[in-house]
C-alpha cells in the first residue's frame, strides 16, 4: 500500500496548485502541507480533513478511498451491514457488492433481499438478533481488522524519516547539509554531512547570525538539480551537498533563491593518492567548506535583502580568509556595496573594501566603477580626479561595460574646467550599450538642454519619462519642454515631479520645491525663467 505522502504528493502536482494556496483552503501553515507531501508528520488526524483534500484535488472516488485508507481512515464505501440477494443469481459473475475497482456505483442492484449462496441452512433459522451479531462481527473481521492491522505496521512507512528536519520557519535561514555521494566502490563511507554540519554551526555561532539553523538531510543530492529543487521545498537558503571517491573530493553549495549569481559555490580536491582522502574529508573539508557556506550564504542574504545577516556572513569568512584571491575580493566587494546601501554610509570604509577587493584582483571592472562612485559621493579634494581615473581603467579593462563611461561623463561635468562635449559623447556610448537605462536618457535630456539643445534632447526626455520610476525624467523633460516654449507641457511635468518626489523622497521634495515653485509661477503668467544665466547656474549647481 503506498503512503500517506506519495498519494498527496502525486494528487498536488498533477492537480497543480502550489502548497502555499492548498494550505489557505485548507486553513492550515504552508509547513503543514509540505510536512505531509515529505511524510515528516503524520497525515491530518481528522477524516474530514482528508475528504477536504479530496475535494480540493477533485480526487474521484477510488483515489478518496485510497487516501483515506493510506491515512488509517475506513473507506467512505465500506457498509455498516452487508447486502444480500437472492439464490437465483449465485451463478451471474456480474453481481457484486460494494463499489467496483472503476466506479463509486454499484454494478447492479439487488433484485431481492435473499440471503447471499453458500450460507448454511442453520444460520437462516437463527434469530434475526443473533443473525444480526453474526453479520456486525463478520463486518469487524472483514473491515475493521485488515484496517487495524495495517495502522500497526504502519509507522515502519516512514521509519528513519523523523531525522527529516523540518522546513524553514518566518524570518528563519535554513542550511541543509546533504550526505555526500560515495563512489568509492566497496570502501567504507564517511560522515560527511555530520562533521560539516557541526562546522557550519561552529562557524555561524561565531559570527553571532540569528535564526539560522544548520540540519542534515538524510538522502544523497547527486545533481544540481535534485540540490535546487530539496533548496526551493524546504525553504532553504542553502544546500551543501557532493561526492567524493578515491581520487577527489567535490562541495557544492546550491542556493535559494537559484537566480542571483553567486560566486564560490563549488570546491574540489584532487587526491594525489588514495591515503589523502581520510585527511581531505576529515579536515580540509570542514575547514574549506566552512568558509564555503559562509560567503555563499553572505551573497545569499545580500540578494534577499537581509543586510544584517549578509555583513555577519561575510565579516565571518573574511576573518579565516581562504587562499583564492578572487573569493576575497568578491568578499570585499560585498561588504562595500552593503556599507553603501545604509541610510548614512561610511564612504572611508567603502573606499577601503573597494580597494582591499581590488588590490587582491585588480581587474575587477564592477569594483573599480563602485570605487568611482564612492569618490563622487565623498568629494574630498581630488576625489573628481580619482574616480575619473578609476572610471577610465574600468572603459579600457571592459569596453562593453555601461556604467563606466556614464559616470565618468558625470564626473567631467562636475569639473568647471571640462567642456560638455566629451562627457554627451560618454553618454552617448552608454545610451548604444545600454539602450534600456532611465539613467542615461535623463542625464542625457538634462545635459543637452543644459547646453540649449531641447530639441535635441527631446528623444531622450521621452525615453527617460517612459522608463524611469523616480520622477526625476519629469524634472528633466520639463526643461526642454520650457525651452522650447511649450509652457503647459512644463508646467505639468514640473507639477508631477513635485508630486512624486514629495510622495517617495520627502528630502529630495525640500531641497527641489522651492525653486520648483518659482519656476512654475513664472511659467503660469506666461514668463520663461530660463535664461542664459539661469541655465549657467544650473550648470554650476550640478558641479
Amino acid at each position: 500500500m503506498r503512503t500517506f505522502a506519495s498519494l498527496l504528493s502525486e494528487f498536488v502536482e498533477r492537480a497543480g496548485i502550489p502548497d502555499a494556496d492548498l494550505a489557505r483552503r485548507m486553513g492550515v501553515s504552508r509547513q503543514t502541507v509540505f510536512r505531509w507531501r515529505e511524510g515528516t508528520t503524520r497525515a491530518p488526524r481528522r477524516r474530514e480533513d482528508i475528504l477536504s483534500l479530496a475535494r480540493w484535488l477533485r480526487l474521484d472516488t477510488r483515489e478518496r478511498e485510497e487516501l483515506l485508507l493510506s491515512a488509517g481512515f475506513a473507506p467512505e464505501g465500506v457498509p455498516v451491514a452487508l447486502p444480500s440477494h437472492s439464490a437465483e443469481q449465485a451463478d451471474d459473475p456480474g453481481l457484486e457488492y460494494g463499489r467496483s475497482d472503476h466506479d463509486s456505483t454499484l454494478r447492479r442492484a439487488p433484485r431481492s433481499l435473499g440471503a447471499p449462496p453458500g450460507l448454511p441452512a442453520r444460520f437462516l433459522r437463527m434469530p434475526p438478533r443473533r443473525r444480526a451479531v453474526l453479520l456486525l462481527v463478520a463486518v469487524l473481521l472483514v473491515v475493521v481488522l485488515p484496517w487495524g492491522l495495517w495502522l500497526t505496521a504502519r509507522p515502519s512507512l516512514t521509519a528513519g524519516r523523523e531525522a527529516w528536519p523540518d522546513p524553514a520557519g518566518p524570518g528563519e535561514t535554513l542550511v541543509l547539509v546533504s550526505e555526500f555521494a560515495n563512489y568509492g566502490g566497496t570502501q567504507a563511507g564517511y560522515n560527511v554531512a555530520g562533521r560539516l554540519r557541526e562546522a557550519l554551526r561552529a562557524a555561524l555561532d561565531s559570527a553571532d547570525l540569528v535564526n539560522v539553523r544548520v540540519e542534515e538531510w538524510p538522502e544523497t543530492l547527486k545533481d544540481q538539480t535534485a540540490a535546487t529543487q530539496r533548496a526551493e521545498r524546504s525553504g532553504a537558503a542553502a544546500v551543501v551537498w557532493g561526492e567524493y571517491d578515491s581520487g577527489r573530493v567535490v562541495a557544492r553549495v546550491s542556493t535559494n533563491p537559484s537566480g542571483p549569481a553567486i560566486h564560490g559555490s563549488e570546491q574540489r580536491w584532487i587526491l594525489a593518492e588514495p591515503s589523502q582522502l581520510n585527511t581531505t574529508v576529515n579536515s580540509d573539508l570542514p575547514e574549506n567548506a566552512q568558509w564555503m557556506a559562509l560567503y555563499v550564504l553572505g551573497q545569499v542574504s545580500y540578494w534577499t535583502e537581509r543586510p544584517e545577516q549578509a555583513e555577519a556572513a561575510f565579516r565571518q569568512a573574511l576573518a579565516s580568509p581562504p587562499e583564492d584571491p578572487s573569493a576575497m575580493a568578491t568578499a570585499y566587494s560585498y561588504m562595500a556595496a552593503l556599507e553603501a546601501r545604509k541610510a548614512e554610509p561610511d564612504l572611508d570604509l567603502i573606499l577601503a573594501d573597494y580597494t582591499e577587493a581590488l588590490r587582491r584582483q585588480p581587474n575587477m571592472t564592477p569594483a573599480l566603477n563602485n570605487r568611482g562612485v564612492a569618490y563622487l559621493r565623498r568629494d574630498a579634494p581630488g576625489d573628481i580626479q580619482r574616480a575619473e581615473a578609476d572610471f577610465r581603467q574600468a572603459m579600457s579593462q571592459d569596453p562593453s561595460f555601461a556604467p563606466a563611461p556614464f559616470n565618468l561623463a558625470l564626473s567631467l561635468l562636475r569639473n568647471p574646467a571640462n567642456d560638455a562635449a566629451e562627457a554627451l559623447q560618454l553618454l552617448r556610448t552608454a545610451e548604444t550599450l545600454d539602450p534600456s537605462s532611465p539613467g542615461v536618457h535623463n542625464a542625457l535630456c538634462w545635459t543637452l538642454s543644459l547646453e540649449g539643445r531641447p530639441s535635441e534632447a527631446m528623444p531622450s526626455c521621452d525615453k527617460a519619462v517612459k522608463l524611469d520610476v523616480t520622477g526625476y525624467a519629469y524634472d528633466s523633460r520639463a526643461l526642454a519642454l520650457a525651452l522650447l516654449g511649450r509652457f503647459e507641457d512644463a508646467i505639468g511635468d514640473f507639477e508631477r515631479f513635485l508630486e512624486l518626489t514629495r510622495e517617495r523622497d520627502p528630502r529630495a521634495y525640500a531641497r527641489y520645491a522651492p525653486t520648483r515653485q518659482d519656476w512654475l509661477a513664472a511659467l503660469g503668467r506666461g514668463e520663461n525663467p530660463f535664461t542664459p544665466q539661469a541655465l549657467e547656474l544650473l550648470r554650476e549647481a550640478e558641479r
